[in-house]
């Protein structure tokens, strides 16, 4: 996760992966007896290890509360520092199945240097080998920040202009609904009331009073084909890595 600062957005990535990866899943978990249940989240098996990164030691800080407080499995996760106006060290080179970030752009004098970190440390996703025409997507990166904003589309614009990346956005519309008990008419006729909303199907013992919606665009993006992670001198400035 790039820019993590309190590791919320990383954290739930993994545990909502973890909950749509096959049992145990939410309901399941629901089911256990209080005194059986795993504190422990779910996570994938077969993740490895997310990174959550910041510029300052400080900002982890929150972080670290965090995985305290969610019983996060300590080997699965590690903090690291990483500012991307700096070189970005030869080990996180083309490394990265999945990248994410959650506003990252918003307030950037320039997004030149947040697409160069995610386009050298995102895998490559070159051609098949055993189908030419197929491209392997082999690494892929999430940033979700407020819908209409315009330093997302300048963020694509610096993945595919500068970098030569596969883009395309989406729009997320959350949706917050305001239920209230349901009142009924008369306490003499609560029974017949009930009766008929459950055998009419014309609504529960709540009812919808209002909606909020709230709308943010998800930006996704891969590397192009001819890119195999090794022949970057068209896609890299010299010195990028260290």
């Amino acid at each position: 996760q790039l820019g993590s600062g309190s590791g919320v957005a990383g954290i739930l990535s993994v545990v909502g992966a973890g909950l749509t990866a096959g049992p145990p899943g939410l309901k399941e978990i629901q089911r256990q007896p209080a005194d059986r249940k795993n504190n422990t989240p779910p996570v994938p098996e077969s993740l490895s290890k997310i990174l959550l990164t910041e510029s300052q030691g400080n900002l982890l800080d929150k972080c670290v509360e965090n995985l305290r407080a969610s019983a996060f499995p300590i080997g699965k996760v590690e903090l690291g520092l990483l500012d991307w106006e700096q070189n970005i060290p030869m080990s996180m080179g083309d490394m990265y199945d999945f990248i994410v970030g959650c506003d990252c752009a918003f307030g950037l004098p320039s997004v030149t240097p947040l697409a160069r970190t995610v386009a050298l440390t995102l895998k490559s996703s070159p051609r098949d080998k055993a189908e030419q025409s197929k491209q392997q997507i082999r690494g892929k990166f999430l940033h979700v920040g407020p819908g209409n904003i315009e330093s997302n589309f300048d963020l694509e614009n610096g993945l595919v202009n500068l970098h030569k990346m596969v883009s395309n956005m989406e729009e997320i519309v959350l949706e917050r609904l305001e239920l209230v008990p349901l009142v009924f008419d008369s306490l003499d006729e609560a029974g017949v009331q009930l009766k008929d909303e459950t055998d009419k199907n014309v609504g529960g013992m709540v009812e919808f009073q209002n909606i909020e919606s709230s709308i943010y665009s998800a930006l996704i993006a891969h590397h192009n084909e001819d890119y195999d992670g090794s022949n970057g001198d068209a896609i890299f400035e010299k010195g990028d890595l260290i």
